[in-house]
């Protein structure tokens, strides 16, 4: 209960496949951020966008964006879910499994770090603002991965408080923390 579960899952995955290492750690991160850097390069190839293509470059070079990859944490699985979901529902055509399929990734997004949660209010405020009947879709792609969750917190309901109550506190305390 520590933390969130879905970038752990992943990480065990691919520790399966390729050993227990931090090398194999440092790896996966850095997998993760070529994962946004591709994803943003489609949705540039997708709107014909010849800035994206720049951000992409520029973001390559970002010492901050660089330091997260290759450290190891759960950081890149939130930007790359965040970032996969807001340009779903941005997908030109965009079909109603477009926005079923962005609410899963923000939930998805949630569920691997505690700010994944910009990436559901960021999803669900522009489908709000382009077509208010879509929001029921974007739940019910969001619903069955965070009633999962909820599912397993419900075993111990008492433990989960604790621990997250102390994370949030510890998160407090950090001066340059958001919270």
């Amino acid at each position: 209960y520590w933390t969130m579960p879905l970038y752990y899952l992943l990480l065990a995955g691919w520790f399966g496949l390729w050993g227990f290492s931090l090398l194999a750690v440092r790896t996966l991160t850095t997998v993760l951020a070529l994962g946004v850097i591709v994803i943003l390069c489609c949705d540039s190839r997708w709107h014909q966008r010849r800035a994206v293509w720049m951000a992409s470059a520029i973001l390559l070079c970002d010492l901050y964006f660089d330091y997260a990859a290759t450290i190891g944490r759960m950081d890149l699985l939130a930007i790359l879910l965040t970032a996969a979901a807001i340009i779903m529902i941005d997908v030109p055509r965009r079909s109603r499994w477009h926005t079923v399929g962005a609410g899963a990734l923000a939930a998805g997004a949630l569920l691997t770090h505690p700010l994944g949660a910009a990436a559901g209010f960021a999803v669900t405020l522009t489908v709000a603002m382009r077509d208010r009947r879509s929001l029921r879709l974007l739940l019910v792609g969001a619903a069955p991965p965070l009633l999962l969750w909820g599912l397993y917190i419900s075993q111990d309901p008492g433990t989960f408080m604790a621990q997250m109550g102390l994370q949030l506190a510890h998160k407090a305390e950090t001066p340059h923390s958001p919270l």
